[in-house]
């Protein structure tokens, strides 16, 4: 494909299109108008489940020798998986394989974020969440390719025993995912992981998990947890074979010697190069997977792996920059009309936000918090410093998670000048009379250019004056430390949120729980002004930990996401990102919020 030059206003034009979908849930039913920023010196203008779930099962295979391909998708990992062991994966490039080879208990829905059932044909929780049990599939296999001549043949069935083994061995491993932790749930999981590196305190003999019969699992946990079973998609899950790792020790995970279960077995693996999946015809969907050969290559040049696709070597790509720094976006001299007939925008599980200092003057007062946010013009920011990639955000929990309320207008705060004038005029600063603000950042260009547009916009609706500071990621980290002293943190701060697993317990309880979370933003119930609601807050997240209803839940997160950002105004959600992918028009694929991508839906159509 030949590569033309796109004129910056045709491009913008074109993605404005791809994107007014998309940004149309979040627009208010009467939004202010917006204004264009001055230019800076120097710069141009620019559900859980919880009922019983049943799944058909599939009569037993009988081994046969794998096809000849006959759909092949082409695709790039970026980087070398450092692991295909589920328990030690830690990069995107290995999850992405790993995906394809293990099955989870669970699997989450890329488009809602539901818990579907996987390898679990349904599940059952304790009246308070606290003891789950789970009954698996009973028609699926462990599957193992040979290299030397290509046939596959079903070893023996998955069974219970499986996922006892795998988390048992997880939380004793010296070196395991860092995504471990989010086991720790699990009755004295954490004491078991943790004591591996001293003299080991607790037994395997007193974690929470037990093979009931051959095809039953139970989980026993340190405390409530709706949200488990989204725990269970995980990679650091996924059940694994214990002969197999034993008698192959470290080789286990490479071609020849790996076990699977799921859609694919592992074809061949040339490190650095290329990585070939094939069908797994035991698979107990395999009638309903269409790609019968995966080709990853790893090419960690972004810009390498365009020009292959502008080639037809690869059938879908990342597009380089996508969601981090997009100066050149979408400028960029590599792009053209046919390639942006291709592109895909595609949610990530990630919220940029400040947030406030409400243990610090002049943040100690709500209304100044909710002014501030509302002096935010958030689609300015979008449009002239992030290109119109990213998508306005007025809560914390980004698209794809579940009791998200990105599509709730009536959850939060949006850009409204007038009403943040009558906040301040609420507040104890009515006069006029705000303080030199500060608002801290983590050093890095992007950050900066986010933070002087917004500088302007406070400056001119609320009249103040704002200083920025910018500090090196561990100083940065050091300053938001909850250790310090409140009046030496702080006042307004930018971070970032990705969440680990697709519930709003991971958003709102682990980052903000008063008790329990991180809460940089020192959420008090003592607080004069919101401490009822801080309370409250606290309440429906301990309630949505139990609550099995997920309509019920779903309405609690909702609840609990109004009062972080409203009510209290702890922080000033700015916009949820994205990123841009191109597909070829044949490749009918999904693009998943959470974990790795699951090819056995695809479809190359002629």
């Amino acid at each position: 494909m030949s590569r033309q030059k796109a004129a910056p206003l045709l491009i913008l034009l074109l993605l404005s299109v791809v994107l007014a979908s998309m940004l149309l849930a979040c627009a208010r039913p009467s939004t202010p108008p917006s204004y264009t920023l001055m230019p800076t010196a120097g710069q141009s203008p620019a559900p859980t489940l919880n009922a019983t779930t049943t799944v058909p099962t599939t009569p037993s295979p009988s081994p046969l020798a794998s096809p000849k391909p006959a759909a092949i998708v082409h695709l790039n990992l970026g980087d070398e998986p450092d692991s295909l062991d589920p328990a030690r994966v830690d990069n995107q490039a290995g999850l992405n394989v790993v995906e394809n080879l293990f099955l989870g208990l669970t699997h989450i829905d890329p488009q809602t974020g539901e818990v579907l059932p996987e390898l679990a044909r349904s599940w059952e929780p304790s009246e308070n969440a606290t003891v789950w049990t789970f009954r698996l599939r009973e028609d699926v296999y462990w599957t193992r390719y040979e290299p030397e001549n290509g046939a596959m043949e079903p070893l023996r069935h998955v069974t219970a025993a499986d996922v006892v083994y795998a988390l048992q061995r997880c939380l004793t491993m010296a070196e395991a995912s860092e995504w471990t932790e989010q086991l720790y749930i699990i009755r004295n999981a954490a004491a078991l992981h943790n004591s591996q590196a001293s003299s080991p305190t607790i037994g395997l003999e007193d974690l929470g998990l037990a093979a009931l019969d051959t095809y039953t699992v139970r989980f026993e946990l340190e405390r409530p947890a709706a949200y488990f079973p989204s725990i269970l998609s995980l990679g650091v899950a996924r059940p694994l074979p214990q002969e197999a790792i034993e008698e192959y020790g470290e080789q286990w995970g490479e071609p020849g010697y790996l076990w699977s279960n799921a859609a694919y077995t592992l074809q061949s693996w040339d490190h650095n190069v290329r990585l070939l999946l094939r069908k797994n015809p035991f698979h107990y969907r395999a009638e309903n997977v269409q790609i019968e050969l995966v080709d990853f290559v790893m090419l960690s040049d972004t810009g390498s792996s365009l020009e292959a696709y502008e080639k037809g070597d690869l059938d879908s790509v990342l597009l380089p920059g996508a969601g981090r720094e997009l100066a050149c976006w979408p400028q960029c001299e590599i792009l053209n009309p046919i390639l942006f007939e291709q592109l895909v925008i595609v949610a990530l599980p990630c919220t940029y936000y400040y947030g406030f200092n409400t243990a610090h003057p002049p943040f100690d007062d709500v209304h100044v918090r909710r002014a501030f946010s509302q002096a935010i013009d958030r689609q300015t920011v979008i449009r002239e410093i992030l290109q119109d990639v990213h998508r306005p955000a007025h809560s914390f929990a980004a698209p794809g998670t579940w009791g998200t309320a990105v599509n709730n207008p009536e959850v939060g705060l949006f850009y409204d000048p007038q009403q943040a004038a009558a906040e301040l005029a609420l507040s104890d600063y009515a006069d006029g009379d705000l303080p030199t603000i500060t608002l801290v950042y983590n050093r890095s260009d992007w950050h900066q250019r986010v933070a002087e547009a917004i500088r302007q916009m406070w400056s001119q609706t609320l009249d103040v004056q704002i200083q920025l500071q910018s500090l090196p990621w561990e100083s940065y980290m050091e300053a938001l430390s909850t250790e310090i002293a409140a009046e030496e943190a702080p006042q307004v701060w930018r971070l970032g949120y990705c969440a680990h697993y697709p519930d709003q317990h991971n958003w709102l309880y682990d980052v903000f729980d008063p008790d329990e979370g991180t809460n940089r933003p020192r959420l008090s119930v003592e607080d004069p002004q919101v401490g009822a609601y801080v309370q409250e807050f606290g309440d429906l997240l301990q309630e949505a930990a139990q609550e099995t209803t997920p309509l019920r839940q779903r309405e609690l997160y909702q609840r609990a996401e109004h009062l972080l950002v409203y009510e209290i105004a702890a922080i000033a959600p700015i916009f949820y990102y994205n990123q841009i992918y191109a597909s070829k028009p044949y490749l009918q694929r999904d693009y998943p919020v959470f974990g790795g991508i699951q090819i056995e839906t695809w479809r190359l159509e002629p």
